[in-house]
């Protein structure tokens, strides 16, 4: 699978303008990368019904880059109630993952489940966990909550206790 794929149903994504779920995966495709991710994105914005996304780009190519580009295709989508990203064994990807998905993620005020996967990625860490905790603030919706942080060897105690500052904030 290649970007030019990805440019491919995209493109027939967008003319189904009512669809309610999407669920896309593309794991182990080495040969996906930002640019494949930026064209699916610039798609969520012509489903406005949509109510649930998964996404699955795990062991590709991406950067925080592709994810920046996730977090502005999301942005609108104000009918997303459930929402699933697995970028577990990207590499290249860093404590700004989150970071770069913060904007999109906080403007889903009806979200209600949140599934975050990044195992694996070896550049994750405590920054990655501060995100989260800002974000799970203001996820207010919020029903179902799955973090996979397994195998991010970088995340340590202190990262936990940033994140469990968030979760304790949501009871306040």
């Amino acid at each position: 699978f290649s970007n030019s794929g990805i440019r491919r149903i995209s493109a027939s994504i967008a003319s189904l303008p009512a669809l309610k779920k999407l669920v896309l995966k593309f794991g182990e495709c080495l040969i996906v990368s930002d640019e494949g991710i930026a064209e699916l994105s610039n798609v969520f914005r012509t489903l406005p019904s949509l109510t649930e996304l998964e996404l699955g780009i795990n062991s590709c190519y991406i950067t925080d880059t592709a994810l920046n580009h996730i977090g502005s295709g999301i942005k609108d989508l104000v009918a997303l109630r459930s929402f699933m990203l697995d970028i577990s064994n990207c590499e290249r990807v860093t404590s700004y993952a989150l970071e770069n998905l913060k904007s999109g993620l906080k403007s889903l005020i009806g979200l209600q489940v949140l599934k975050i996967h990044t195992s694996s990625c070896k550049n994750i860490d405590d920054e990655t966990l501060a995100t989260a905790s800002q974000i799970l603030c203001s996820l207010e919706s919020l029903q179902e909550l799955n973090l996979n942080f397994s195998g991010c060897e970088n995340i340590t105690d202190t990262g936990i206790k940033n994140l469990e500052k968030g979760l304790q904030a949501r009871h306040n």
